[in-house]
């Protein structure tokens, strides 16, 4: 299938990111949309969308320069805080941004499973739901029943939910999960991304025994779930690259999903890869 659209990818300067550490070898590096396409053009790539990868507004402007400076970028989603005061007067500028698309807030580094429904951040989502943009949703599962609660109140928001929360894979279905994420599949609106991203506090787990790949076996119940409950039509692809490196090649991420999906009919394939974005 050629002109696939990645959702997630990340890109930074390693000298600025705040995220990435220096001891994390395979990611501390210079990513840019260049090496991007390098990688995945030959399995046909054609568009992607920049998702935020640090916590600084140097962070932000890396990737808005990055986005401005190259077709091959066809959208932008922008670090924030949504109970940061000052959000109203970041989004008026960034929307004036031609590629700017929507924001996301990193619930994986909140310990509080309940964060999505303090009235703040309520009232942050009200005000990207206002303005007609996305929320990307980065939690684990311990977030996805508050973030279930949050999108009740706000259900014109337009949302995805990445990196399946994040569930350890086991071999089991994790009964919190699906409880979750059957109130998002139920009671909302909620997009959620064919992606995967190991959780951030075992990096060193996979530093430690790299191209460990992913159970895929362990995972079929995750997104049989994911196409029955929400169907084809609320799901995207994603390869969440250059993390995805911890585990695999750009190639290979792109091919554990295939395998996960299994056989697809040519419209389907279509909407996974393509038009869903």
């Amino acid at each position: 299938m050629d002109r696939i659209v990645d959702t997630h990818c990340h890109f930074w300067w390693k000298g600025t990111n705040s995220w990435v550490d220096k001891s994390w070898d395979v990611l501390h590096q210079d990513y840019t949309p260049v090496e991007h396409q390098q990688v995945s053009s030959p399995v046909g790539v054609s568009r992607c969308v920049i998702i935020e990868a640090g916590s600084t507004d140097v962070d932000n402007q890396t990737i808005i320069d990055m986005a401005a400076e190259h077709d091959f970028v066809g959208g932008l989603i922008l670090r924030v805080s949504l109970d940061d005061p000052r959000l109203g007067d970041k989004l008026d500028e960034w929307q004036k941004l031609p590629k700017f698309r929507g924001v996301r807030m990193n619930f994986e580094e909140h310990p509080d499973p309940d964060i999505a429904t303090k009235t703040e951040v309520i009232e942050g989502l009200k005000e990207i739901a206002r303005r007609g943009l996305i929320h990307d949703f980065l939690p684990l599962v311990r977030h996805l029943d508050g973030i279930a609660t949050a999108l009740e109140q706000v259900p014109d928001l337009k949302c995805i939910v990445e990196h399946y929360g994040k569930p350890n894979f086991d071999g089991t279905m994790d009964p919190v999960w699906k409880r979750a994420m059957s109130r998002i599949a139920r009671d909302t609106n909620a997009n959620c991304k064919l992606s995967l991203s190991p959780q951030t506090a075992r990096i060193q787990e996979y530093l430690d025994e790299p191209q460990r790949g992913w159970p895929i076996e362990a995972m079929r119940q995750y997104t049989a779930f994911y196409l029955d409950e929400l169907g084809p039509d609320r799901l995207i692809w994603g390869s969440d690259w250059p993390v995805a490196l911890l585990t695999t090649s750009y190639s290979g991420i792109l091919s554990v999903h295939r395998e996960l999906l299994g056989p697809l009919e040519s419209d389907l394939e279509t909407k996974l890869f393509r038009t869903n974005a």
